[in-house]
Parts: structure tokens; C-alpha cells; sequence
């Protein structure tokens, strides 16, 4: 393949991809929807609490409340009477998050209404029970209550029906229809909230409150609430919600310079204008967990203890906080009564801090997946894939930080997941690709010597493949075998963590000399070693890396005894055997299942018995005469310091003439003895 067509399918696999994820950023499936809604969420955690101003406060109806005043839920005209309280402190506006629908049942006023059916010629009786009625009647205490405090915003249900749910209709109400949008125009999408049934407050309610909103809550699929729909459609008019009627009597907007947009957003006075989507909702922006809204107990209200300062020209939104007295609604940072998700609403309008999912992102989101395609496609063709991880992760990193910024700075919510998606699986692909073609005969190489060679003789091989020769050849190596000298008995005197604790010290130390010397390690067997050389590099001098290999390591082992010595541990000896001749290397073993990369032959067979050799001469490194030969005239001229002497000529298994072996040690090692 010429170097164009190398390069071309990484920028086609590149294409593919971008192509794909472009595609499901402008049209998302449902699982991609719910993992971009919870890192909307993650972003809140990662953006933690944001400052917020004074204006908006809650009293709330908590335990304490509850605990001193009576269960829930209260008559209406102690309702009544904490609307009075609160308005003592003169709020800009008072929200109710309560609904009252149906007249307060009263066994009280059942009797007297009883009472005053048997007695109708009794006048004076009946206008005596009349008198009692009033003073019963909760429901006309919360009417005076709110008529007295007249910047009272009540609450509207709106039911709206699931696709494809059927639900019985019911008139609208005149006495509601003052609370409208005076003004809506339609844009050129639109899909607003169409409801099917009212539940609306008792008309001597309505008409005693300054404004009326609805209540309804957009759930997400996961039951989260991240938006809030400032318009619900029913019968062909538009009503507005109730966070946003709180918030227009607070900024002193008069109704009349409301409008909603039908799919564009809500105008608010001449200047202020509030986006939607083509539903009429807007992302909330909460600004952290339960209680970052500024909260008074109801109770403190009714006794009037709060600080004077504390509700003036505020806007006010009563409601329910104690457990089991409210809805939970499931919000990004934690579960939360209904009346703190309204109070964000309000917070949201009223400093303009709500979020946007603006059509404009989507060409910012799609440019960043092209622009990543073309940086990976062009990076990975000149990186291997550590650095290729580098780069994507710089560029997983960079948008990371990104839609942080927009989000906390600008308001702004990005799609997050189809991006870096497609920062890892173009990575995945092309480093795929690059696997299964450039790169796959080095990670062959590299999984199958890492474990016996050294990091240099596997660069060298990477560079070099055709030294390998995974296939098995015939080759001259030098083997050598080292064996702990009565391991078994020294197993059996010590605990099994003290035997592996020491054993895996000294098979570390030979494994390091071994590297040293450029050596294959072969294996382990137990507390024996296996190495040998001239595979699979070529290495000319295989016969002295050997010996001085193994005057290495019994140095290393005398290191190692006065280290044992001085910690108290019994000291262990070794015997090391080296062999050269002829032999079969390659990878052996069960393809698929397990390979090792190995030499086999009879040179093998003779190295281990001339290990065997050293228990029975005064000596802990035996060498056969082949490897000998290799180096005879060399000891103490090329290899100094080493005493030679012929042991003996031997009659091994498997031969049919002697093998004359040697003795060999340092110079050192015969002084110490």
C-alpha cells in the first residue's frame, strides 16, 4: 500500500464516524437522551452553588410549624391568618402554593346547618345560628384574608393528558379566564401544552387573589424536573404558570404588557423577553440543594418573630417543606418540595438566569465533531496510540471544560455526549484500524517477549520483526539453569509466607542480572531458572553472556546471604549448569489457548543435568565441554577473574559418549573459601 492509500482510510473511518454522530446530535434516541440529561445534571454538582440575590423568600410550613401550630393539613382560616402575618411585613407579592379547590368541611357547620333547617320560624334563631355560621366558616377567613392582603397569587391545576390517554373534558370557568395571557401570538413552530380538565381554586378565592397561575410540572423520562412550561393551552386560551405570575405582580409588569409568543417565548414589559422552546418551557436554573432559597418558618411568621426586614418587598412564596406533608419532585442537585422548584422559577425570571438550549448550538456541536475528526484522523497516522490517547483526551478535556463554561457563564446548555463519543470512537476506530494492520505484527512481538527479554531487545525486535522468527528455526543457543540447593528441606522448616517472601526476592534479583546480561528468560519452575541466549536476537558472543551471567548471579546470591544474615533468615546456595549446542526455538504450546516462547533438544536435556552436576562437586557453576570450546583461551584474558578446572568426564543420560564438564568460579569466591 503506497503512502496515500495509507492514509486514506482513517480519514474515510474518520468521515463514517463524524457522519454518524452528527446525525444523532440532531437526532437523538432515547438512551442518548437520558445520558445527556444526567450529565445536565452533573453540571450542576460540577458548577456547585451559584450566588443569588434577596428577593425571593419561602415560609415554609415545616415540622416545627407543624409541631406547634397542629397537624396538617390546617384549617383555612389559620391558613388565612399566616397570610395575614406575612402581609403585616409588607411583601411585593405573596404566592400560595396550596390548592383550594373545594370548600373546608366542618362538622360544626354541619350541625348549625341542620339546626337552622328545624328552626326556620324561629328568626331570632336562625339569625343567631346565622352569626355562628360566620365565625365557623374558614373558608370566608381565608377569603377576607386574601381580599385584605390583595397581592395574593393562587394556584391553578391544569390535568393534561399523556399521548394517546384518553380524559373526559370540563368547561372552563368564567371567573378564571381574567388570569389569561391578554395577548399570544403564534410562531412558525409550535407544540404547546394542550390540557383537558381545570381544577380551579373555589371562585370566592379567585376572585379575592391578585393573579392565578398554573401548577403544572414537566416531568423528563426519568422523572427528573429540568424544565417548567410557561403556558398551558386550554380550550384555545393561553394561562399563564404560577412562577411566572408571581414574578410579573413582583416586577410591577401590568398584564396587559405579558405576551406569550407561541413557541418563541413570553415578553415581559417592553424591554424584557423570557425564550422557550416550541413547548412554551425554559430550562430551570436552580441555583443549588434545598435551602439555598432563603426560608422562614411559618410559625416564627405567625409569632412574629422574624426580623422586620425580612419579607419587605419581597416576593413571598408560601408552602409545605415538612416530610410527608408535599410532593417530591426530583430536581439535578436532590429531591425538593414543590414550593423551592417554584421559588428558582421566580428567582429565574426575575434576574433573567435562566438556562437556554439555544438551535445555534447545534452548528457549534456538529463543527466540533468534524474539527476532532480531522485532528484525530491526521494525529493517529502520526502518533502510536499512547499518544493518540494524548491527543484525545486533550480534546475530550478542551470540550469538557467548554460546555462547563457555557454553562456557568453563559447559561447554556450543549450537548455533551455525542461529541465525546465521537472523540472515542474515532480514537477506537482508527487505533483500531492501525491495529490490524501497522501495528499488529509489533504488539505480536511485543505480548510474546515482553515477559522474557529485556525492554531493548524488544524495541529491537519491534523495529526489526523478521529476527523473530515466531515460526521455529533451528539455532545455536547457550542455555543455563539454576537450581536452590535443598529447597524442599528449607520449605518444610519455614511457614509458607516466609518461603514465598524469600523466594520471590531472590528469583527478582537473578531475573534482574539475567536482563542485565541480555538474556531470555525462559521459565520458572518452582525455585528453578531457565534462560538462554543468541535467541531470539542474534547474539555472537551467547557463550560468555552466559558465563558471566552466571558469575553475576552468584554474586548477587552471596549479596543477597549477608543480607539474610543480618535479617536472622537461614541462607540459601545455588547450582547453575550452562550448555551450549543446537536446538529447536520457537513458539510451542496450544494455539489459541497458551504459547511460550521456548527452545527444546537434547542441549536442553544436558544443561539441566550439568546443574544437577554441581551437588556433587565442590563447585556452584558446572559448563559442559561445548560451551567450553566457545570460550577456550578466553578465561582470564577476555573473561578475568575466573578459575577453571576440569571435574570429571561423565556418562549422561541420553548420550553415548562422556561429557567432560568444568568447574567454574571467580577468583574472589576461592579466596573467600
Amino acid at each position: 500500500m503506497n503512502l496515500a492509500g495509507k492514509r486514506l482510510p482513517p480519514f474515510l473511518i474518520a468521515a463514517v464516524v463524524a457522519t454518524i454522530f452528527s446525525f444523532l446530535t440532531l437526532y437523538p434516541n432515547s438512551l442518548l437522551q437520558f445520558i445527556e440529561a444526567k450529565t445536565y445534571d452533573w453540571r450542576f454538582h460540577l458548577r456547585g452553588t451559584r450566588p443569588i440575590g434577596s428577593e425571593v423568600v419561602i415560609v415554609a410550613i415545616d415540622e416545627k410549624s407543624i409541631a406547634e401550630v397542629g397537624r396538617w393539613p390546617w384549617s383555612r382560616s389559620t391558613t388565612g391568618s399566616l397570610i395575614e402575618s406575612v402581609a403585616r411585613y409588607s411583601p411585593a407579592v405573596i404566592g400560595i402554593d396550596m390548592i383550594f379547590s373545594e370548600p373546608e368541611k366542618s362538622e360544626g357547620l354541619k350541625v348549625l346547618g341542620e339546626l337552622k333547617k328545624s328552626q326556620r320560624s324561629d328568626n331570632s334563631l336562625i339569625k343567631a345560628i346565622s352569626t355562628l355560621e360566620k365565625g365557623l366558616n374558614a373558608d370566608l377567613k381565608l377569603e377576607s384574608s386574601l381580599k385584605s392582603a390583595g397581592n395574593v397569587v393562587l394556584p391553578i391545576v391544569f390535568i393534561i393528558p399523556r399521548e394517546g390517554e384518553g380524559m373526559t373534558e370540563n368547561r372552563e370557568p368564567k371567573y378564571i379566564r381574567g388570569s389569561q395571557f391578554l395577548y399570544s401570538k403564534e410562531g412558525s413552530f409550535y407544540t404547546p401544552y394542550m390540557a383537558s380538565r381545570v381544577l380551579p381554586p373555589l371562585e370566592p378565592f379567585a376572585n379575592a387573589s391578585a393573579g392565578m397561575g398554573h401548577i403544572y410540572t414537566s416531568y423528563d423520562n426519568d422523572g427528573t424536573i429540568r424544565w417548567e412550561p410557561l403556558s398551558v393551552n386550554f380550550k384555545g386560551s393561553y394561562y399563564p404558570s404560577f412562577g411566572l405570575e408571581v414574578a410579573r405582580l413582583y416586577m410591577g409588569i401590568p398584564k396587559e404588557e405579558m405576551g406569550l409568543y407561541i413557541g418563541d417565548g413570553v415578553g415581559l414589559g417592553p424591554d424584557g423577553f423570557i425564550p422557550t422552546d416550541e413547548s412554551g418551557k425554559i430550562l430551570i436554573n436552580y441555583a443549588g440543594p434545598p435551602g439555598t432559597v432563603p426560608i422562614y418558618s411559618a410559625v416564627d411568621v405567625l409569632s412574629g418573630s422574624i426580623p422586620q426586614d425580612a419579607l419587605k418587598d419581597k416576593a413571598v412564596l408560601i408552602g409545605t417543606t415538612a416530610i410527608g406533608t408535599y410532593d417530591i419532585h426530583v430536581t439535578p442537585y436532590a429531591n425538593m418540595p414543590g414550593v423551592e422548584k417554584q421559588a428558582a422559577v421566580v428567582e429565574n425570571i426575575i434576574h433573567g438566569t435562566f438556562l437556554e438550549r439555544a438551535e445555534s448550538q447545534w452548528l457549534m456541536v456538529i463543527g466540533f465533531i468534524i474539527a476532532s475528526g480531522i485532528i484525530l484522523a491526521i494525529a493517529l497516522q502520526r502518533m502510536r496510540a499512547f499518544g493518540g490517547a494524548v491527543i484525545a483526551s486533550a480534546l475530550f478535556c478542551s470540550y469538557l471544560y467548554l460546555a462547563y463554561y457555557l454553562f456557568t457563564y453563559k447559561g447554556l446548555w450543549i450537548d455533551f455526549i455525542t461529541p465525546t463519543l465521537n472523540v472515542f470512537f474515532l480514537y477506537a476506530s482508527i487505533t483500531g484500524y492501525r491495529y490490524m494492520t501497522e501495528e499488529r505484527k509489533a504488539r505480536e512481538i511485543k505480548g510474546i517477549f515482553s515477559s522474557y527479554v529485556t525492554e531493548k531487545v524488544v524495541n529491537e525486535l519491534v523495529r526489526n520483526p523478521e529476527m523473530a522468527k515466531l515460526g521455529g528455526s533451528r539455532r545455536e543457543i547457550t542455555v543455563l539453569f539454576s537450581d536452590i540447593r535443598g529447597f524442599t528441606t528449607f520449605s518444610e522448616k519455614h511457614q509458607p509466607e516466609e518461603v514465598v517472601a524469600i523466594l520471590n526476592e531472590y528469583l527478582k534479583a537473578m531475573t534482574d542480572i539475567v536482563f542485565r546480561w541480555d538474556g531470555t528468560l525462559d521459565k520458572f519452575v518452582g525455585d528453578a531458572v531457565m534462560v538462554f541466549w543468541n535467541a531470539p536476537t542474534e547474539q555472537k558472543d551467547h557463550a560468555e553472556r552466559a558465563v558471566r551471567c552466571a558469575l553475576d548471579m552468584i554474586s548477587g546470591l552471596k549479596r543477597l546471604q549477608e543480607k539474610w544474615a543480618k535479617e536472622g533468615k537461614e541462607a540459601l546456595s545455588i547450582g547453575i549448569g550452562i550448555n551450549t549446542g543446537e536446538v529447536v526455538v520457537g513458539n510451542m504450546g496450544a494455539e489459541g489457548k497458551k504459547m511460550d516462547y521456548t527452545v527444546i533438544g537434547d542441549p536442553v536435556n544436558l544443561g539441566a543435568r550439568a546443574e544437577g552436576l554441581t551437588r556433587h562437586y565442590d563447585t556452584n557453576i558446572v559448563i559442559t565441554e561445548f560451551t567450553y570450546r566457545k570460550l577456550e583461551g578466553r578465561f582470564n584474558k577476555d573473561i578475568g577473574h575466573v578459575f577453571v578446572r576440569e571435574l570429571d568426564s561423565v556418562k549422561v543420560k541420553g548420550k553415548d559418549e562422556p561429557v567432560v564438564i568444568y568447574g567454574l568460579d571467580s577468583i574472589d569466591e576461592i579466596l573467600d573459601k
